[in-house]
């Protein structure tokens, strides 16, 4: 539950502060910048270094700092909550089969530094990056990447073509 304390809101407002403005930074500005400077390929690679940097920085700062600034408790209480719905039962069975699966779905529903935090063992367990956590933020910063690189690839693709066709229609 949580600490209704000025001090617990206060973190959480500057976690999920944290967790927008990452999210915004890497694909609203970095993505599209990264895209159009340096084309799909090579755009799309630093993109995802620049995310793996990215998150692993955060989480650093997140391990290192001891607080809960996310509120990630309450994510790791889904596993035993009764679920309610066909997307918490899916979710719920992903959780359950493994950290390997869990790594490579929940980044479709979460920020990659939600599942390393998440799937790091045990409650308030905070200290040094590990290698297992090393590797979730590759794993999870990659499926994130690929995703929202191809949300940004076809926006940026559709953009062109309605320009186009806007402009040959008024000539």
């Amino acid at each position: 539950m949580i600490k209704k304390s000025p001090i617990v809101l206060w973190q959480l407002a500057v976690g999920y502060s944290i967790k927008a403005l990452s999210f915004f930074f890497l694909v609203v500005l970095i993505y599209p910048v990264l895209l159009l400077s340096l084309g799909k390929f090579w755009g799309s690679c630093f993109s995802l270094v620049t995310t793996i940097v990215t998150y692993y920085v955060i989480a650093f700062m997140y391990f290192r700092s001891a607080k809960d600034w996310l509120g990630i408790e309450l994510i790791k209480s889904l596993k035993d909550r009764p679920s309610r719905g066909l997307l918490q039962n899916l979710a719920k069975e992903i959780l359950k089969n493994g950290d390997v699966v869990a790594a490579l779905v929940l980044p479709v529903f979460f920020n990659p530094i939600v599942t390393v935090i998440y799937l790091r063992k045990g409650a308030w367990n905070f200290g040094p990056i590990k290698k297992k956590d090393r590797l979730t933020i590759i794993a999870s910063s990659t499926v994130f990447s690929v995703l929202w690189l191809i949300v940004v690839i076809t926006g940026m693709s559709l953009y062109d073509i309605l320009k186009h066709k806007l402009t040959c229609g008024h000539q």
